[in-house]
This record gives structure tokens, C-alpha cells and sequence, in this order.
């Protein structure tokens, strides 16, 4: 599966051995997944299988 980045103009898909790593929703957790929704402006739906890049993080 290819890992891309679904939040609004980022670009950013998975290449292997970078520092840039892809995290799924948070599905079963309400309250981060609201967090999340707010956050991250999506260009397309947000599915089970769509990943945000650790680009959209603060360490």
C-alpha cells in the first residue's frame, strides 16, 4: 500500500529509510480523532486507510 499524506497541499508520500514517518486516524479514540479533524484540512475524505505525515506534528 502506498502511504500519502492527505492533508490539504502537502505532497508527501512514503519513501523508504527518511526520517518522515505516516500515522493512520485515530479511529477509536472520539476525542483525538475531533482533534485531529480540526487540525489537518483534509483535500479529500478521511477513511480508514488515510495517513497524515509526521511533517503535520511538533515534536
Amino acid at each position: 500500500m502506498v502511504k500519502v499524506c492527505c492533508a490539504k497541499n502537502c505532497r508527501n508520500f512514503w519513501i523508504p529509510n527518511t526520517n518522515l514517518t505516516f500515522h493512520t486516524f485515530p479511529w477509536s479514540n472520539k476525542q483525538r480523532l475531533e482533534e485531529w479533524m480540526n487540525v489537518v484540512p483534509s483535500k479529500s475524505r478521511i477513511g480508514k486507510y488515510s495517513f497524515i505525515c509526521s511533517a503535520h506534528f511538533n515534536d
